[in-house]
């Protein structure tokens, strides 16, 4: 039976494995230091060309601000006419539903993007037509 290992000669075995990886560690730290070297290089140019614009750092272009108010992804317009082709089968499939659903769910279903007062002035119309009816500001087929 073997006698457990000692602490000397358990130490001893790492410091023999990390002679063996040791050369590897130093080639990819100096890598590394000459990559980080590289990249301050180019900040450096990159600040000297701002400077040289009569530029500064806190004046860099600001991020365009969507004009959208709704967090819905952007997709196609409806196609002249079709709206309500579009709203019957959403209230086919899903009755008592608000403008909002309605709206996410053309979006999911056909990525046609509708405007709130497109599809408010085409269910007013419908309700008028007999087409579609409201309670509770839930939306559903008469």
């Amino acid at each position: 039976m073997n006698a457990p290992e000692s602490a000397d000669e358990i130490l001893f075995r790492a410091a023999e494995a990390a002679i063996q990886i040791l050369p590897q560690v130093e080639r990819e730290a100096a890598e590394h230091i000459d990559k980080a070297n590289k990249l301050q290089l180019r900040a450096t140019q990159l600040k000297a060309l701002v400077s040289a614009a009569g530029l500064t750092i806190d004046h860099a272009p600001q991020q365009r601000i969507p004009k959208r108010q709704d967090d819905l992804p952007l997709g196609l317009k409806p196609a002249r006419g079709k709206v309500k082709k579009y709203i019957d089968d959403i209230l086919a499939e899903t009755p008592r539903i608000t403008e909002g659903e309605i709206r996410a769910a053309m979006l999911n279903k056909f990525q046609i993007e509708c405007g709130r007062s497109t599809l408010y002035s085409n269910l007013a119309s419908g309700k008028e037509d007999g087409r579609y009816n409201v309670e509770d500001s839930k939306w559903f087929l008469r």
